[in-house]
């Protein structure tokens, strides 16, 4: 199940950015206006942008990284949309890569949360609370995955991780020595998960779909 889960946050990653590309691509089509545009995407992804970037903040608190301007507007960049960014000091690799990805941990978590809270007492919920809840599921879906500059370091983490055990390997720590058992905690969460995220897969690729059929109609 923990592969299957991940395997939909790496497609929602991808439809994620499909998906704002097609909306953006959708209103210039109607408005011919960047800034309209842009307004109205700072304004649909405003909570998302808000999270992500205060995710990167707090993270960055905690491990003593000092923290600079933060962008809240979105703007286009080589490569696509940026919706925000924060500027944060330098630090070492571990810290500037635990800083990346904050957003994205504390979006899944968020999402699961969301998805929990709405299946658990939809009966009991208004409309209004309910229509609220996917679009928090949708705009942090789509805003939680950090950013290339934000996984800057990314692959100096990984080899320093690999040289770790690397060295635990040739201590003679070997993996079938360590008990795993403490992971099956973790089994319900992830076949729960599994299913809660074909939420904002659905939304997206209905989005998708939507914009892609109204932009052919015009």
């Amino acid at each position: 199940m923990a592969i299957l889960f991940f395997l939909e946050l790496l497609f929602l990653f991808f439809i994620s950015q499909k998906t704002t590309q097609s909306i953006s691509h959708f209103l210039y089509k109607i408005t011919r206006s960047q800034k309209i545009t842009i307004f109205f995407l700072a304004f649909l992804f405003l909570p998302g942008t808000i999270i992500h970037e205060f995710s990167h903040a707090i993270a960055a608190s905690i491990t003593g990284v000092r923290i600079g301007k933060m962008e809240l507007m979105p703007e286009y960049v080589q490569g696509g949309l940026r919706l925000g960014s924060i500027q944060v000091g330098r630090a070492d690799i571990i810290r500037n890569f635990f800083i990346g990805i904050a957003p994205f941990i504390s979006g899944t978590i968020l999402l699961l949360t969301i998805m929990y809270l709405v299946l658990s007492f939809a009966f009991f919920a208004s409309f209004g609370i309910i229509v609220l809840s996917l679009y928090l599921v949708f705009v942090i879906a789509n805003t939680m995955f950090s950013s290339k500059k934000d996984m800057e370091g990314a692959i100096e983490f990984f080899i320093l991780i690999a040289v770790f055990l690397l060295a635990f390997y040739l201590l003679g720590l070997r993996l079938d020595t360590i008990n795993w058992n403490f992971l099956s905690v973790f089994n319900h969460i992830f076949k729960i998960g599994t299913y809660y995220l074909l939420v904002p897969l659905g939304i997206d690729l209905f989005i998708i779909t939507l914009t892609t059929l109204l932009f052919r109609s015009r």
